[in-house]
């Protein structure tokens, strides 16, 4: 008996997956490089200037606003609002996708947290801090926690959606929140621009990674073997 299932047969196009393989590519390699430079320290005096401005323009509304964002990347949320759409998305009869979201959660955690003990950046000591933080600077695991979550969720849904319009809106949508989450974490003091930046391309990169691969997954690999024609009697 077939498995039943409430979405939509509607999948990516090829060309949708070609600009995906590029935006993965390009997150990587500007990862890769912006590593660099913040482990060669040279990035320290825009992130300073940038952390010191955004201190200044601090008030009690804008505090409120960025303390709730913030908290659509902390991992707790993240954790629970991943284990809920998960077993929905496991209800509805696509439990590759409930894994692909759990992959890319706690696989982005671990990605975070080991780039985190590999550069042992401390975190700003130029601003006051208005959230509790621990822990090393670069990247920012709210903000890759937030990109990881929003952006493949996102992505899942929105190759079921028939038309454009909703698809880019999904994942416009996805990407505005993570952006929101990264913004939080300077305003509250406790990022540099470059943690967070390095946040969204390790968090985008690890998303559009583990949604192509469901899709290989769930299609039989990159090239699946075509049916022989039924040869005549």
């Amino acid at each position: 008996m077939a498995r039943r299932t409430y979405f939509p047969k509607v999948d990516f196009s090829p060309a949708s997956r070609r600009i995906g393989v590029r935006l993965t590519i390009v997150c990587v390699v500007a990862f890769a490089l912006l590593t660099g430079l913040v482990a060669s320290g040279r990035t320290r005096g825009a992130d300073a200037a940038i952390l010191e401005w955004l201190s200044r323009e601090r008030s009690p509304i804008l505090t409120t606003f960025f303390t709730a964002i913030t908290a659509l990347g902390s991992p707790t949320d993240i954790y629970l609002l991943t284990a809920g759409a998960a077993i929905g998305l496991a209800l509805l009869g696509r439990p590759g996708m409930a894994a692909a979201l759990a992959i890319a959660v706690v696989g982005g955690e671990v990605l975070s947290d080991a780039t985190k003990l590999a550069l042992e950046r401390a975190r700003p000591t130029e601003v006051t801090h208005i959230d509790a933080a621990w822990g090393f600077s670069f990247p920012s695991g709210h903000t890759v926690n937030a990109m990881s979550f929003w952006v493949t969720l996102a992505l899942l849904c929105g190759g079921h959606v028939e038309h454009q319009r909703p698809r880019r809106f999904l994942v416009g949508f996805a990407v505005s929140i993570g952006a929101l989450v990264a913004v939080s974490r300077l305003y509250l003091g406790v990022h540099y621009p470059s943690d967070t930046l390095g946040g969204a391309l390790l968090g985008l990169a690890w998303a559009t990674t583990v949604v192509l691969a469901e899709y290989r997954l769930r299609h039989g690999g990159p090239h699946p073997a075509k049916p022989l024609p039924a040869r005549e009697a």
